[in-house]
Protein backbone atom coordinates (compact mmCIF):
# COMPACT_ATOMS: atom_id res chain seq x y z
CA UNK A 1 0.00 0.00 0.00
CA UNK A 2 1.36 3.41 -0.93
CA UNK A 3 1.10 6.50 1.21
CA UNK A 4 -1.19 9.19 -0.15
CA UNK A 5 0.01 12.74 -0.32
CA UNK A 6 -1.77 15.49 1.56
CA UNK A 7 -2.96 16.93 -1.75
CA UNK A 8 -4.49 13.59 -2.78
CA UNK A 9 -6.27 13.30 0.55
CA UNK A 10 -7.61 16.85 0.27
CA UNK A 11 -8.73 16.35 -3.34
CA UNK A 12 -10.53 13.16 -2.34
CA UNK A 13 -12.20 14.93 0.60
CA UNK A 14 -13.32 17.84 -1.57
CA UNK A 15 -14.67 15.52 -4.25
CA UNK A 16 -16.70 13.57 -1.68
CA UNK A 17 -17.98 16.79 -0.11
CA UNK A 18 -19.13 18.20 -3.46
CA UNK A 19 -20.87 14.92 -4.34
CA UNK A 20 -22.67 15.09 -0.99
CA UNK A 21 -23.65 18.73 -1.43
CA UNK A 22 -24.84 18.19 -4.97
CA UNK A 23 -27.01 15.26 -3.88
CA UNK A 24 -28.28 17.07 -0.77
CA UNK A 25 -28.80 20.58 -2.07
CA UNK A 26 -30.75 20.73 -5.32
CA UNK A 27 -29.46 24.21 -6.15
CA UNK A 28 -25.80 23.09 -6.41
CA UNK A 29 -24.73 22.63 -10.02
CA UNK A 30 -22.57 19.67 -11.03
CA UNK A 31 -18.84 20.26 -10.75
CA UNK A 32 -17.03 21.13 -13.95
CA UNK A 33 -13.42 20.27 -14.67
CA UNK A 34 -11.17 22.19 -17.01
CA UNK A 35 -7.65 21.66 -18.28
CA UNK A 36 -6.42 25.22 -17.91
CA UNK A 37 -7.50 28.61 -16.65
CA UNK A 38 -7.42 29.83 -20.23
CA UNK A 39 -9.91 27.12 -21.28
CA UNK A 40 -12.23 28.10 -18.45
CA UNK A 41 -12.05 31.84 -19.08
CA UNK A 42 -12.33 31.62 -22.87
CA UNK A 43 -15.27 33.87 -23.76
CA UNK A 44 -17.47 31.21 -25.35
CA UNK A 45 -16.63 28.53 -22.77
CA UNK A 46 -17.33 30.93 -19.90
CA UNK A 47 -20.70 31.85 -21.38
CA UNK A 48 -21.72 28.30 -22.31
CA UNK A 49 -20.48 26.31 -19.33
CA UNK A 50 -20.73 28.82 -16.48
CA UNK A 51 -23.03 31.76 -17.16
CA UNK A 52 -25.72 30.02 -19.23
CA UNK A 53 -25.91 27.09 -16.79
CA UNK A 54 -26.17 29.44 -13.80
CA UNK A 55 -28.91 31.50 -15.47
CA UNK A 56 -30.83 28.33 -16.40
CA UNK A 57 -30.57 27.06 -12.80
CA UNK A 58 -31.75 30.44 -11.50
CA UNK A 59 -34.81 30.27 -13.75
CA UNK A 60 -35.49 26.67 -12.70
CA UNK A 61 -35.33 27.67 -9.02
CA UNK A 62 -37.49 30.75 -9.61
CA UNK A 63 -40.19 28.65 -11.32
CA UNK A 64 -40.10 26.06 -8.53
CA UNK A 65 -40.43 28.77 -5.90
CA UNK A 66 -43.43 30.28 -7.69
CA UNK A 67 -45.14 26.89 -7.67
CA UNK A 68 -44.85 26.52 -3.90
CA UNK A 69 -48.19 26.81 -2.12
CA UNK A 70 -48.75 30.03 -0.25
CA UNK A 71 -48.25 29.63 3.48
CA UNK A 72 -50.88 30.81 5.92
CA UNK A 73 -49.76 32.20 9.25
CA UNK A 74 -51.76 30.78 12.15
CA UNK A 75 -52.12 33.19 15.05
CA UNK A 76 -53.60 32.62 18.45
CA UNK A 77 -57.26 33.59 18.49
CA UNK A 78 -57.93 36.09 21.26
CA UNK A 79 -60.13 34.85 24.08
CA UNK A 80 -63.62 36.28 24.19
CA UNK A 81 -64.71 38.10 27.32
CA UNK A 82 -67.60 36.10 28.76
Amino acid sequence: MTARSTIEVLEDHLARRWRFERSTFHWVLPTLEYESKEDLLDGENLKTYIIDRAVAKREELRKAKNQEPEAILIRKIPAKNC
